[in-house]
């Protein structure tokens, strides 16, 4: 639960602020408050003269140590259990992304120093009373907490946390995954990936093949996995599809199959950061540009971090990969993207809706939703009408486009 002593400085601040729409209320403006003062608090202004003075082992440690607070689901909501992929029995290939330049060879990099590794990939299975009923177990059956499917035609949902890469838990998302999963009837299976600065990309592209891999090999059909990602996380969906769809064109890997369907919640859809609404909506949003000018910004710490802000790594940041609207999207399963008019990244996230539809045209292909006088990943104010009419909305998108 957020801290009351934090919620409490938020109540008065916010009765006094400026920061807000009539539509928002208390609960809502304090728990912004209290979200905006961690990501302020976090990400300090440096320039890339301090880049020798910056200890990233000490940037991380402070993350883990003043993490996003974990959200409460509610009794009513969903129950969770947490488990371990034993991350050397999925069979992905080092070289499953080779083709994809420096991000290939990378990717190579960071696959082969995890093989050696001995290591455990946790996640969270997060499973609703409802998924009970639509999958005729008894809500005490134990098989709900395990990762097997419950039956050949399941339907679960993978889902990946936003927090900018460097932040973030399962745990500081079950409150709005649970709300999703419950509207939904179905469990979802939450990845705690690696955090930058210590894991810069690719890591957490790798942990994503390797949870999607871990869950065909458990028996789960690749037409049943429902990608799920808030903001950074929605970033890590769309990697994971162009990942899966370049093995699967490329045979560089075991050809694991394509998700059924993809929903992205406020998903991040570039690292270079140019729309209008970065500037118009910063008044209202709970988060806010950094600059790539910062060695401690977000995108500077997932990406080679402690490198210099040269010409030739900004022109790396526009890898497809990274950014996401230079990426050729054509062929990918339906998508869903919900967004708030008020977030700063809605600019950017328009751009990327576009240009998906785009290339992927027809019916029920490509949606997207923006909630008026929302914010970035609304989501999470599970008590505001906009997140249940939203929870319901992807319950009714997964019915409809996953066979």
């Amino acid at each position: 639960m957020l801290p009351l002593l934090a919620v409490a400085k938020q109540v008065l601040r916010c009765c006094v602020s400026r920061r807000r729409l009539p539509e928002w209320d208390v609960r809502m403006r304090a728990e912004m408050g209290v979200v905006h003062d961690i990501v302020n608090r976090q990400f300090r202004e440096s320039t890339d003269d301090d880049l020798d003075s910056i200890d990233y082992a000490r940037v991380q440690e402070e993350y883990l140590s003043h993490p996003i607070p974990a959200m409460w689901m509610g009794f009513w909501v969903a129950r969770h259990r947490a488990h371990c992929i034993p991350t050397g029995e999925t069979g992905l290939s080092p070289d499953a992304l080779a083709g994809l330049g420096f991000a290939g060879d990378m990717f190579r990099d960071v696959a082969t120093a995890d093989k050696g590794a001995g290591r455990m990939l946790p996640f969270e299975i997060v499973a609703p009373w409802t998924c009970c009923k639509r999958n005729g177990v008894a809500c005490r059956d134990p098989r709900l907490l395990e990762p097997a499917p419950l039956h050949k035609d399941e339907k679960i949902f993978l889902a990946f946390h936003g927090g900018w890469y460097v932040l973030g838990s399962p745990a500081s998302h079950r409150r709005m995954l649970g709300q999703v999963a419950r509207a939904a009837g179905m469990r979802a299976f939450a990845v705690d990936y690696r955090l930058a600065p210590l894991h810069p990309f690719p890591a957490q592209l790798h942990d994503a093949l390797l949870a999607f891999h871990h869950l065909v090999r458990l028996g789960h059909a690749p037409k049943n996995i429902v990608l799920l990602g808030d903001s950074a996380g929605g970033h890590l969906c769309v990697d994971l599809l162009l990942a899966l769809r370049h093995i699967r064109q490329t045979t560089t890997g075991p050809d694991a199959g394509m998700p059924g369907a993809a929903v992205l919640l406020s998903p991040l859809t570039t690292l270079t950061l140019s729309g209008a609404s970065l500037s118009k909506n910063k008044q209202f949003d709970y988060i806010f540009p950094i600059p790539v000018e910062w060695p401690t910004s977000p995108i500077r710490m997932f990406f080679k971090p402690g490198q210099r802000c040269t010409q030739a790594y900004r022109e790396q940041l526009a890898h497809p990969l990274l950014a996401l609207e230079r990426a050729d999207l054509s062929g990918l399963p339906p998508v869903l993207i919900q967004s708030g008019d008020k977030e700063v990244l809605i600019d950017d996230i328009r751009e990327f809706a576009a240009r998906l539809a785009e290339q992927n045209p027809g019916p029920g292909a490509v949606v997207s939703e923006e909630y008026q006088n929302m914010v970035h990943v609304f989501h999470h104010f599970v008590h505001r009408p906009e997140a249940k009419r939203a929870a319901a909305a992807i319950a009714q998108f997964v019915e409809q486009s996953v066979d």
